[in-house]
């Protein structure tokens, strides 16, 4: 199935969840943060989130500057 990740469409195996997909993509780490369908999803709800066709996962590290 496709999903659109940060705007690029992306396949993924059905009955993935959004933890499996961001340790995928090495983005399961402390300072991200995950959306899907625009909505943010908590890091405690990655597990129980599961994705489906068409969705759109926005994932955004925070980066400490001056």
């Amino acid at each position: 199935m496709q999903i659109n990740y940060n705007n690029t469409k992306v396949d993924v195996p059905t009955k993935i969840s959004l933890h499996a997909f961001l340790v995928d993509l090495g983005c399961d780490r402390a300072g991200v943060a995950a959306s899907v369908n625009g909505q943010v999803i908590s890091r405690t709800e990655w597990l129980k989130t599961p994705l489906n066709e068409g969705d759109s996962v926005i994932v955004i590290e925070i980066a400490q500057g001056g």
